[in-house]
């Protein structure tokens, strides 16, 4: 039986977060995503945010409330929600948007989200990963 679910949105942010804004968002949704066990991606670029969670339904349904509360997001929209096979993110990550490609790979949460995005094996997950792709195409 597949208790995998995975919940894909985006949102505005209220306002624009600097790198290190970004990196404790980073430290602090690793923990709390890992106490839930939910995985996903977040990319940030330029005000926007697409995320992916996934985990149990409860446990992505639980974390995507408390983001609907968090002030720093506006216009939530849910793009997919459905059961997946298996995990597409492994690691809980992160991208956003960075000046020059050596500059984004030193940041700590890299993820090389083409060839992440590019390489899953999960069919049911197709809209999502043309959906990663077109983001990670527009907001370069």
């Amino acid at each position: 039986m597949n208790n995998l679910f995975a919940l894909v949105y985006l949102s505005n942010a209220t306002t624009a977060f600097s790198e290190e804004e970004l990196k404790d968002i980073l430290t602090v949704s690793r923990s709390n995503n890992s106490q839930e066990r939910v995985s996903g991606v977040l990319i940030y670029c330029d005000g926007n945010i697409l995320q992916v969670l996934e985990g149990s339904k409860e446990s992505v349904y639980k974390t995507y409330d408390k983001i609907k509360k968090d002030p720093r997001h506006t216009d939530l929209i849910i793009l997919q929600s459905r059961d997946i096979s298996e995990r597409n993110f492994e690691d809980w990550s992160m991208g956003f948007r960075a000046s020059t490609k050596s500059e984004f790979e030193e940041l700590e949460g890299y993820l090389d989200l083409r060839k992440q995005v590019e390489n899953n094996r999960d069919d049911s997950m197709n809209q999502v990963k043309t959906l990663l792709v077109d983001f990670i195409n527009n907001n370069r």
